[in-house]
């Protein structure tokens, strides 16, 4: 895996995990408040949508870390990637139906586009 090829991991690796879940709790190091600058003890999530890999909808899965620098909400919904314990990717849901998902800073960032391509052109299924 290389810097700017997550999405495409994502598709080949055996494997890595993508579904839609729900935060339901957001662990931090020490007493510092949630921020960007925030350091993550643990990410509780409960899968709502599997798109590829062994998620079980509905039941809470821990992780220790994410990349990304969003501040992550209990009870929203993104889009998770998961790769192995040291590499999981989280990405904000603009939108979605039963047809098409749309990502924020798809536009901004060409691996979250091709991401949200991949997503809707069907290549996880």
């Amino acid at each position: 895996m290389f810097a700017g090829d997550i999405p495409e991991s994502l598709l080949s690796e055996e494997g890595a995990k993508v579904f839609i879940g729900t935060v339901d709790n957001v662990k931090l190091k020490g007493d510092i408040t949630l921020s960007s600058q925030a350091e993550i003890d643990t990410i509780d999530v409960i899968p709502t949508v599997k798109i590829k890999g062994e998620v079980e909808i509905g039941k809470i899965e821990t992780y220790k870390s994410y990349h990304g620098n969003l501040i992550l909400e209990k009870g929203k919904e993104y889009l998770f990637g998961y790769l192995d314990e040291n590499n999981l990717y989280v990405y904000e849901i603009l939108s979605k139906d039963e047809k098409n998902i749309k990502l924020a800073d798809s536009r901004k960032y060409d691996m979250v586009l091709r991401l949200e391509n991949y997503l809707n052109d069907g290549a996880f299924a």
